[in-house]
């Protein structure tokens, strides 16, 4: 530090150099402000030039800033709203150094600043917050756009446009930045009721129920049944919808959509409409069927398995009625009204039996040798129909 109470060198350009001018003037350059000090020229002619002292108390001051054969100095980096105090001394082409000069005290003055409005549509924030903050007008400012869950950055609007979430602008004058975030979340949905694989007994509806969110609302809940058209359900955060059923298993899905026009995964349920009906079950001929379902109540689009089991003597032939078939294990379809004939076919040969006039054995046994004159001889056998008979006539 350099004390004017210590100073005691010696001039040899003059006792003391008189500081008859002593401009500032203002560059603004962010927080900080460039003082340019001047004063009258020293005559001598040996002179080599000037220093310039200043420090933020009177008549102490740091190391001097060596201004050159010159007679005014730019001194930088000052901060607003501070004072200072400076003071000159010349110097010879011998070193040697005069007083200082009278001491003058100058004022930093506060830059111009205006305010700048920065706010943010949907869900994010803008850091270093500089909302409604005094900025100096014509320094640079850097702020980033950050996106809250479930959403992302699109882009700057207002006195400035940009795309990209880190953004460098000039302070001027009535400044308004926006961020703009939009939703980019899928929102979630839940299916309360029915409960999984739901069955059900001869219903023409049921009505399905649950619940949505999203991290900014929900516009609506869609359904629809067995893949037709989506339909609304009633109500979005809690909602219901009653879907028609037809017999059997009937697929339900449902989904959520939110504000931004976002969708959420769907959900689905599968209830089965358990209808039943009464069926009928024949047999024409000799024959059973296992198991025997006839006259039950079965469900409606459920499959079922059943045999033909023919009785002796005969063989299956085919199924007739609702459903044909020609094997004798059927495995069907319940439908409504639905009526099964099994029919089974004779298949054993007929059998004849001569009983007149004996064959050879007895007529030996009674007595009789030979055979008369005329007499049918054959032999007793059972043969089938169509066959013929070996019969001839035997002569004494």
């Amino acid at each position: 530090m350099y004390s004017w109470a210590h100073r005691q060198t010696k001039s040899v350009v003059g006792k003391c150099l008189l500081l008859l001018c002593f401009g500032l003037a203002g560059l603004q350059a962010q927080a900080l402000q460039t003082v340019i000090v001047a004063w009258n020229p020293n005559t001598e002619p040996n002179l080599a030039g000037y220093k310039v002292y200043y420090g933020m108390a009177s008549r102490t001051y740091g190391v001097p800033l060596n201004a050159g054969n010159v007679t005014t100095s730019s001194i930088p980096n000052l901060v607003e709203g501070t004072t200072y105090y400076f003071a000159v001394t010349a110097y010879n082409n011998l070193g040697a150094e005069s007083d200082l000069s009278a001491e003058v005290s100058y004022l930093v003055p506060l830059g111009a600043r205006a305010p700048i409005i920065i706010t943010v549509q949907g869900n994010g924030t803008v850091t270093p917050n500089l909302n409604g903050q005094l900025l100096d007008i014509g320094r640079s400012y850097t702020v980033t756009a950050s996106p809250g869950s479930g959403y992302a950055f699109s882009n700057w609007s207002g006195t400035i446009s940009a795309t990209t979430a880190q953004l460098t602008f000039v302070m001027q004058s009535n400044l308004t930045l926006v961020a703009n975030f939009y939703d980019n979340g899928r929102p979630a949905l839940a299916v309360t009721s029915p409960a999984a694989n739901a069955r059900v007994t001869n219903s023409a509806a049921i009505t399905v129920s649950g619940t949505a969110s999203d991290n900014t609302a929900v516009a609506q809940v869609l359904y629809r049944v067995r893949g037709g058209a989506f339909q609304l359900a009633a109500g979005t955060t809690s909602w219901s919808a009653v879907a028609n059923l037809i017999a059997g298993p009937n697929l339900i899905e449902v989904k959520s959509v939110d504000t931004a026009g976002n969708e959420s995964t769907l959900a689905s349920r599968t209830v089965t409409n358990v209808t039943v009906a009464l069926f009928t079950q024949t047999v024409v001929g000799q024959g059973s069927v296992s198991p025997n379902l006839s006259g039950q109540l079965l469900e409606v689009g459920r499959s079922y398995t059943i045999t033909a089991q023919p009785a002796g003597g005969y063989a299956f032939s085919n199924w007739s009625g609702t459903v044909s078939a020609t094997t004798a294990q059927l495995t069907f379809v319940m439908q409504s009204n639905m009526t099964l004939v099994a029919n089974f076919a004779d298949a054993a040969a007929p059998v004849v039996v001569i009983t007149t006039p004996l064959n050879e054995r007895r007529r030996h046994r009674d007595g009789q040798h030979g055979r008369r004159p005329g007499a049918l001889s054959c032999s007793r056998r059972l043969l089938p129909i169509g066959q013929r008979h070996d019969c001839m006539v035997g002569k004494r």
